[in-house]
């Protein structure tokens, strides 16, 4: 006699995600010695790691530990806009932290250049940022803040502005990659929900062109669709970081890895 059983697991995750803007509470500051409060969320994994970018210091808070007293985070990266970088000047005087580099900047919104509010802010990108350059950021300052953290903190004062990553709005979307997708039935309302998934996609593949070490963990696909010849002038003009060729995989090869 053969059976078959089905297994349903129910997992909670923590409500924080990389490029989070996070205010710790009080006492997860003070036991990283009093570590920002406003930090950037660095990385998630079996800890939440964050960074003060004032200081450029870094901590982490164990899984076991968060759950004893969980947060959730101020903001996420689908709330941020994007900046354009007036003036940048590097902290010289301030030691840097792996690539990260204290500086400050003047910045303003990318849709009001030359006519529009200029902000000046500490940021941890002085070591990619340029005059002219455009980076995504939160602007904190018009932002609706309903966090417990920050009302713990009675007299902390928000930045304007916290720049997160630097972006290449001239970026064409033509990659030599892909990734594959499970199917997933669309709700009632498809044309806002594709736009949603849509939008999600980028981001995410925007992330996996910044980061090599988050990418390692998932295969990318050579994109046939796209001609050789356009996939070579995406390569040599588009400007930012790429996916370099020798790690896609091509469909067939990992067709025949599965079948082995």
């Amino acid at each position: 006699v053969s059976t078959q059983s089905t297994w349903a697991y129910s997992v909670e995750l923590a409500p924080i995600c990389k490029e989070d803007l996070i205010c710790l509470p009080p006492k997860y500051s003070a036991s990283m010695g009093s570590l920002g409060p406003i930090t950037l969320c660095l990385k998630v994994n079996s800890a939440i790691v964050v960074m003060d970018i004032s200081t450029l210091r870094v901590g982490q808070i164990p899984g076991h530990l968060y759950w004893k007293s969980p947060f959730e985070s101020v903001a996420n990266i689908k709330q941020a806009i994007e900046f354009y970088v007036m003036d940048i000047e590097v902290d010289d005087n301030h030691p840097q932290n792996g690539k990260y580099q204290l500086a400050y900047a003047q910045v303003c919104k990318a849709s009001e250049i030359g006519k529009g509010k200029v902000y000046c802010c500490k940021t941890h990108l002085g070591g990619e940022l340029e005059v002219g350059d455009s980076v995504i950021g939160y602007m904190t300052c018009q932002m609706n803040h309903n966090n417990d953290a920050l009302q713990q903190h009675k007299e902390l004062q928000l930045p304007d502005v916290v720049l997160v990553h630097k972006h290449y709005p001239s970026r064409k979307k033509n990659r030599n990659w892909k990734l594959k997708e499970m199917r997933r039935e669309l709700l009632v309302n498809k044309k806002h929900e594709m736009e949603k998934r849509e939008q999600d996609k980028q981001l995410f593949m925007d992330e996996l062109e910044r980061d090599p070490e988050y990418r390692q963990k998932i295969k990318l696909y050579r994109n046939k669709k796209l001609p050789t010849d356009l996939a070579s002038e995406v390569s040599q003009e588009d400007e930012g970081p790429k996916v370099g060729i020798e790690e896609l995989v091509d469909d067939d090869d990992d067709m025949s890895e599965a079948n082995a």
